[in-house]
């Protein structure tokens, strides 16, 4: 057992562990309680520390962890925040619905209630012109009552279009925030319906301006240093499952 702080570029430990571990690589197969910074903290048993690195794997987790990557078998009590969490007891969602700025749309949510990472995706077709979405975000989920529960999910696409005035080195990003009303229809699948505010962010250069169509309507429309910002509120509905 190890009690008090250690430095290093690799700690080891077979038991237990009640400091702090700083070091590049932190290994231990006991419990461990206090502070822990690594690139890599490898955890196997429970992690009851607050918990820093790019890679995180405990079997559980009773404490917050930031990292970019963080794996657990079962998650206590805390809360994992990364760019993608994995936990055998967590949050797993997917997702399709329809909106009115990418007309079809549908995702994969993975992490824990009260943070998860999103996966997402969406097109839009018109007349002459398809636009593809592709995205990455994170939310949260509040219980209400009942059958009932509350999404709110922050998401930002680069979105790809057709048509020779598209540009693949130009900004043309789409950010939204949705809120999100949740039903239980069953206890695998529930029907979300709920408003979302969006940001179209371009540098499409067009014979009349610049910027996307993308938006259906704007209640804010402003070019600035050559980059096209359009706002408005809009809707959204599906199913996860």
């Amino acid at each position: 057992n190890v009690r008090g702080a250690r430095f290093g570029f690799v700690n080891a430990n077979k038991g237990n562990i009640r400091g702090a571990d700083l070091g590049f690589i932190n290994l231990s197969t006991g419990v461990t309680e206090g502070l822990k910074l690594g690139f890599l903290n490898l955890n196997m048993d429970e992690n009851k520390a607050l918990t820093a690195g790019f890679i995180n794997i405990s079997k559980s987790v009773s404490n917050h962890q930031v990292g970019f990557i963080n794996i657990t078998d079962t998650v206590k009590k805390g809360v994992p925040i990364g760019f993608l969490t994995i936990a055998r007891n967590g949050y797993r969602r997917f997702e399709a619905g329809v909106s009115d700025a990418l007309f079809l749309q549908g995702g994969y949510k993975i992490g824990v209630r009260a943070f998860y990472n999103i996966f997402y995706t969406g097109i839009q077709f018109s007349a002459d012109r398809f636009r593809f979405g592709y995205g990455y975000g994170v939310g949260t989920l509040f219980n209400l009552k009942g059958r009932s529960e509350m999404n709110i999910d922050g998401i930002a696409y680069h979105v790809i279009e057709s048509g020779p005035d598209y540009k693949s080195n130009v900004t043309n990003m789409l950010c939204q925030l949705k809120i999100n009303y949740n039903y239980k229809i069953t206890d695998k699948t529930n029907f979300y319906v709920g408003p979302t505010l969006n940001l179209m962010v371009s540098g499409i250069k067009k014979s009349n301006g610049t910027g996307s169509d993308l938006p259906l309507w704007s209640v804010y429309n402003e070019t600035i240093s050559n980059t096209n910002f359009k706002f408005w509120p809009g809707l959204n509905a599906g199913l996860n499952f």
